[in-house]
Order: C-alpha cells, then sequence, then structure tokens
C-alpha cells in the first residue's frame, strides 16, 4: 500500500466502466519492479513519438514529457519506486522517433557505470530552418535532426535503410550538402554499427571530439558493462 495520496488526475476515467493509470503515474509504478536502464527506455517510449506493442512499432504522439515527469514526481509524496524513477528521468529525453533511436541515445549517453560513453544528451528530433540557399539544395524549408548538438553543430542521423536506395541516397545527399552549407556536420549511424559495439565505440569517439568530451573510460570493466547494456537495449 502506497504511503501517500496520488496527486489529483493520476488516475483517469475512461466513461467506458473502466479507469487507466496516467503515463506519470505508470512511470513511477514501473520503476518499483524494473531496472534502472529497462526504465529509462520506457521513459524514451513515454515522451517520444512511437509506441511498441507486441514488437511491431508504430507512430504516435507523446504521451507525456521529461517536464511533466518531473512535476509529478515533485509533487508525489513518498512512493514505491518514486526515487527510481527521479534517477532514471536523468537520462530521458524527449521527441526521441524509434525504438532503435532510443538505444542510441542511451550508448552514447549514459554513464560510463551504466555502459554509456558519458556523452552530453542532443536533441532528439530537432527542427533546424534552412536558409534561402538551404531550401533550394534540400527543396525543403527546414530538417530534421535524429539526434542534434547545437553548440557542437552535430547532427547524427539513424540510418534504417527502410527506403530505396537510390532515392535515399539521393535524398540524404541533399540533407548532408544543405546542413554542411549551414556550417552543421552530419554522421549516419546504421543498425549494423549500433548493433557492433566495436563500430559505435568509433562513432562515439568521433560524437565526443565534437562536443568537447573527453572519454575516460576504464577498460575491462567498461566494456563488460557496455556489452550488457547492448545486450539490454537490443537482446544481443
Amino acid at each position: 500500500m502506497e504511503s501517500a495520496a496520488l496527486p489529483v488526475g493520476s488516475v483517469l476515467d475512461t466513461q467506458n466502466g473502466f479507469c487507466v493509470y496516467t503515463p506519470e503515474l505508470c512511470f513511477v509504478q514501473m520503476a518499483a519492479v524494473w531496472g534502472i536502464e529497462k526504465l529509462i527506455q520506457l521513459g524514451f517510449e513515454l515522451c517520444g513519438t512511437y509506441d511498441t506493442t507486441n514488437g511491431v512499432v508504430r507512430e504516435c504522439a507523446p504521451l507525456t514529457t521529461v517536464d511533466r515527469l518531473d512535476v509529478f514526481l515533485a509533487s508525489l509524496g513518498p512512493m514505491h519506486g518514486k526515487k527510481n524513477a527521479s534517477y532514471a528521468l536523468r537520462y530521458v529525453a524527449n521527441n526521441s522517433a524509434s525504438p532503435r533511436e532510443t538505444a542510441l541515445a542511451m550508448l552514447l549517453c549514459l554513464p560510463y557505470r551504466m555502459g554509456g560513453y558519458g556523452i552530453p544528451m542532443p536533441q532528439m528530433n530537432c527542427r533546424v530552418d534552412l536558409g534561402k540557399r538551404e531550401q533550394r539544395i534540400a527543396g525543403r524549408n527546414y530538417l530534421v535532426c535524429d539526434l542534434y548538438w547545437p553548440e557542437a553543430r552535430l547532427d547524427v542521423e539513424y540510418d534504417g535503410g527502410d527506403h530505396v536506395e537510390v532515392e535515399r541516397m539521393a535524398k540524404d545527399s541533399m540533407r548532408r550538402d544543405a546542413l554542411v552549407s549551414m556550417g552543421i556536420t552530419s554522421l549516419s549511424v546504421t543498425k549494423q554499427q549500433i548493433d557492433h559495439g566495436g563500430s559505435l565505440n568509433g562513432i562515439a569517439h568521433v560524437v565526443a571530439e565534437r562536443v568537447g568530451k573527453r572519454l575516460r573510460y576504464k577498460d575491462p570493466e567498461f566494456t563488460r558493462v557496455n556489452m550488457r547494456l547492448h545486450r539490454e537495449l537490443l537482446g544481443r
């Protein structure tokens, strides 16, 4: 039994004969039973533009935001899971568009002790408005960067390889040219590179250098926890 009353609005009446918990309350409840890494992954999904049901990923509006989760936790009295939820929320970002983007952000940005490279969290799916010259290059008014570090002017794109190759290559080239024209470097990361720890290690070093982060992890301890994080996020 919880030791304090829940904030008003934590349970919603569907008007169909049953009630549901809000995403904010669900996050805290899962914090009582899940490990931190899995809880962070859930936070990304709740604050992202996708959901996963029975292994099927579909696009949807965000169910909540990092700020709303933070406000809910601040309004919550003593409750099992609150401490873990508050800790996990430090490493959650808004607007991830897929489980793979979430995995990439977590692998790059979680602290060493959790198996990540400790790189500062980027803005996820950040809109970048283009100048007139860049609009002509890209054929659009703005671009959306998967993982974007504004101060470093660095864009990291997850390339899932879901498009027709020729069409994808042409659009990617136009996109890169427009970003380069604005002084933004764009790196692509493939599914295979995320899956392969050695390949992602090289990418992490490039990203870290661009954002001014000196990597100081120690092996073999780091490799062990990094491999564990891979298994947690990717099932391998």
